[in-house]
């Protein structure tokens, strides 16, 4: 089995800064350029005999597998284990308050530290890995699968599971031999 990781299509609101998290507003969307860089950067998937898509729930996630799935025309699936960070009392707000805000700086030493009003990146790794056992779990060795995410629960996964230190990466190849995921490829920012 091949897990395919990507990165949803860039938002308006990446394109200013600002943080979404778990949030879902009308005002969000996602650019017809932002749409055909996310098309062109996976023509690739075609020829990967992928049997499914599965796809966080939120919008942008979403969005974005629709997207793709007019290109590989499989089966779309949505659920909450591959959903962004929820950064709680900073959705909404932008990135650089967030890196100045006093109160988060323990949180990216201590990974139990929680978000206010959010969760820890242990809880988002937790989450994350729950949905990766769910795929190994329930589907065939041979198939071949695309999971639309965000790129903190990306990037924080791989990092896990690589035992290495937290770097952005947005899509990352996995592949699964005996239940056991391990990174084939990774994509930087």
């Amino acid at each position: 089995m091949k897990i395919f990781l990507c990165r949803h299509a860039k938002t308006n609101w990446n394109d200013s800064e600002l943080i979404l998290g778990q949030m879902e507003l009308d005002d969000v969307f996602i650019s017809n350029e932002s749409e055909n860089e996310f098309i062109e950067k996976n023509k690739f998937l075609h020829k990967e005999n992928i049997s499914k898509i599965i796809s966080s729930d939120l919008f942008r996630a979403k969005h974005s597998a629709e997207i793709l799935n007019k290109l590989l025309d499989v089966p779309l699936l949505f659920g909450q284990k591959f959903r962004a960070l929820n950064m709680g009392a900073y959705q909404g707000k932008s990135v650089k308050e967030f890196l100045s805000a006093a109160s988060i700086h323990g949180y990216f030493s201590d990974y139990d530290i929680q978000i206010k009003d959010g969760e820890s990146i242990n809880d988002l790794i937790l989450r994350f890995q729950e949905g990766i056992k769910d795929v190994i779990r329930n589907f065939s060795r041979e198939d071949n699968i695309v999971i639309i995410s965000h790129s903190a629960a990306i990037s924080n996964w791989v990092s896990y599971i690589e035992k290495k230190p937290y770097k952005d990466i947005t899509d990352a190849v996995i592949i699964v031999e005996n239940d056991n995921p391990r990174v084939l490829k990774v994509v930087n920012n």
